[in-house]
């Protein structure tokens, strides 16, 4: 929410301008999680100094996105959230510009992007996205462009490390009473019929709650018929049995199957959020995944999502990223990002032209220009030169 002005106005002036020492005397109480009317979250409203160069944010570049990732590690330390969503009625934008430059034959060009109903992610994704685009015409967003890459590279790290999922302890012998529900076959009312014609069993109660596209499915034409007769509704999805089996076991239990290197079942205790059996293949949960997104089972997408970041690897990267593209599943898309950063292979498959064209044209402005060094790695002659 909004928070009060009263007293806390000057510590977003600190954020705003960058002021790491003036932050460290902020009061106790502020909540570095809120959304600023005019700045947006804590995570949005130094960006303009950054890029201008205005407030505590030195003069050379590479000096702001030091700064600016010092910045963002202390804010999301002291409880700021790449993930929060800005106020839609928000007035927070961000905006710059460069004038007309005769002398090199340049046009004014200016960036501008809105910043409500957006995560702090979502609005730096744009702007980096926008400002690639001005760059092919005006070189002097080059600098630009690598300060909003550093931003996302610093976002991927504290995101990757921490889920942005809310959890919560729940008794063993609860879970058992859900997974019971789940395998009671004699009171289910609906049948999932998956590839190759396999049935599960479901209870409509269940996944309309769930699902709001399953909601509208099964109203249609089924509640006399099951009232009366007790006959089921078929759904017919293209996907594996197992995919919909660990479905089906998300929503009714909230848990995935865990299991240890040998791929043997293990037991988890009360506050795991996974349960017993073998631990879903990387393409097993991208199913899942595809169909939460289909049916809208929304919050199940972010728990996916979440598993899914830490299984990246360089076999399915690119199915990785694809579906967090297709799927504007920000946090994924920052992750694989910051995985194709480490990785030379991935490197050398872009510059060979042999990924597909979701990858390429994410990794342009990852690989292109130089924007993959940091300044602790850049050489300093050639940090000079920008």
């Amino acid at each position: 929410g909004v928070p009060s002005m009263a007293g806390a106005e000057w510590v977003w002036h600190a954020i705003r301008s960058g002021d790491l020492e003036l932050l460290w005397t902020a009061p106790e109480d502020f909540d570095f999680g809120a959304v600023h009317p005019r700045y947006g979250t804590a995570l949005t409203a130094f960006l303009s100094h950054m890029v201008c160069g205005g407030g505590a944010f030195p003069e050379m570049h590479d000096d702001r996105v030091l700064l600016a990732r010092k910045l963002i590690s202390w804010l999301v330390e002291h409880g700021a959230r790449p993930g929060i969503t800005v106020q839609v009625k928000s007035k927070a934008a961000f905006s710059a510009s460069f004038d007309e430059d005769k002398e090199q034959g340049l046009e004014k060009s200016s960036l501008e992007v809105d910043y409500g109903g957006k995560s702090s992610i979502d609005i730096v994704l744009q702007l980096r996205d926008t400002c690639r685009e001005n760059t092919r015409k005006d070189g002097r967003w080059k600098k630009s462009l690598a300060m909003f890459n550093a931003v996302l590279q610093e976002f991927a790290r504290h995101n990757t490390n921490s889920s942005l999922v809310s959890r919560v302890a729940v008794p063993e012998a609860t879970l058992d009473i859900w997974e019971s529900i789940l395998h009671d076959e004699e009171s289910s009312d609906v049948r999932i019929i998956a590839r190759g014609g396999v049935e599960l069993k479901a209870h409509g109660l269940i996944l309309r709650k769930a699902s709001p596209v399953l909601a509208a499915m099964l109203a249609s034409g089924m509640q006399e018929s099951v009232r009366d007769s007790g006959a089921t509704h078929d759904v017919r999805v293209d996907e594996p049995p197992g995919v919909v089996e660990l479905f089906l076991s998300l929503v009714y239990t909230g848990c995935l199957p865990v299991g240890d290197d040998d791929g043997k079942p293990v037991d988890c205790d009360a506050t795991d959020p996974h349960r017993t059996g073998r631990s879903p293949e990387v393409d097993e949960l991208l199913g899942v995944f595809g169909l939460c997104h289909r049916w809208q089972v929304l919050p199940l997408v972010d728990h996916i999502a979440t598993r899914l970041e830490t299984m990246i690897a360089q076999d399915n990267f690119e199915d990785m990223l694809e579906a967090a593209v297709l799927k504007g599943q920000a946090n994924l898309r920052i992750a694989c990002l910051a995985f194709a950063r480490g990785s030379p292979e991935i490197r050398e498959r872009y510059r060979g032209g042999l990924l597909r064209p979701v990858a390429r044209g994410e990794l342009c402005g990852v690989f292109d220009m130089g924007l993959n060094e940091t300044p602790e790695t850049r050489p300093a002659k050639r940090r000079r030169s920008l």
